[in-house]
């Protein structure tokens, strides 16, 4: 009996540098790679365009999400119209399916008549029986496909989905916030500090003006008990969590490692 191997997974014939630096650069084998910060949705972004904010009307939506306000309403409009049209083909087709099930219902009623009368009994061909015996037993042959494929469209959904969240969003949804900035990145509206990865909230007065973005510590320590702005000193009635910025760092709560599996050597 053979001696077990002692390199990882038992009997695996490559070494761990063969794995990962000899055939590094082949398309063998699972790669994964760790994603930059940059790569990823970053806070004072576009959610749909990615381009800075600091220069535009920004809206949030309910899942912490800030978009470009032209970007965001052009885009419910383009998925509004997509779904009419989805809708209109959904319709067809049940209304397709439904005319079919009218014909299969005739022609069963018309077979039940037409049993019910005594007829000759006709030859049956040999060869076409012995062809379509074949033709069951053979389905890989280009005679036993189908004509056509019948695709089932699904029931579109009655709203557009947000990009990031897939929930259903509303224009009403969409509310206005005002950022402050330095030179490249938000500041905290109460502390003046720059928030880059830190938990950031957004708070509103009147959801119809545009709300202040601050520091979830610091709407934690000095706003969440009284719920008065500091700045204005009015009642608080809405809030939202925003969306951390993505960072490349494993103690991050987002997902930064992908992994793409390919045919390995063996």
């Amino acid at each position: 009996m053979a001696r077990k191997s002692k390199q990882p997974g038992g009997n695996f014939p490559l070494t761990q540098h063969e794995r990962t630096k000899k055939f590094a650069s082949s398309e063998y084998g699972t790669t994964a790679q760790r994603l930059a910060g940059h790569s990823q949705y970053q806070l004072g972004d576009c959610g749909i365009s990615f381009t800075r904010l600091q220069d535009a009307a920004v809206g949030c939506t309910p899942s912490g999400y800030l978009y470009a306000q032209d970007a965001i309403v052009e885009y419910l409009l383009t998925q509004t119209q997509e779904l009419k049209e989805q809708k209109a083909a959904y319709e067809r087709q049940q209304a397709s399916r439904q005319g079919d099930d009218d014909e299969k219902q005739i022609q069963q009623q018309q077979f039940e008549e037409t049993q019910q009368v005594i007829r000759k009994r006709k030859a049956v061909d040999e060869k076409e029986t012995a062809k379509q015996a074949v033709l069951k037993s053979s389905y890989w042959l280009a005679e036993a496909q189908p004509e056509t494929v019948a695709v089932v469209l699904p029931l579109p959904p009655e709203r557009p989905l947000s990009p990031h969240s897939q929930e259903p969003l509303r224009r009403k949804d969409i509310w206005p916030v005002a950022l402050k900035w330095d030179d490249k990145n938000i500041v905290c509206e109460v502390s003046d500090k720059t928030i880059q990865y830190q938990p950031a909230t957004a708070y509103w007065v009147d959801k119809k003006k545009p709300g202040k973005v601050v520091l979830t510590s610091v709407y934690d320590q000095l706003i969440r008990k009284s719920q008065i702005c500091p700045i204005t000193s009015q009642k608080i009635k809405f809030t939202r969590s925003l969306q951390q910025s993505g960072s490349s760092f494993a103690s991050s709560r987002q997902g930064v490692q992908v992994k793409k599996y390919r045919p390995t050597i063996t």
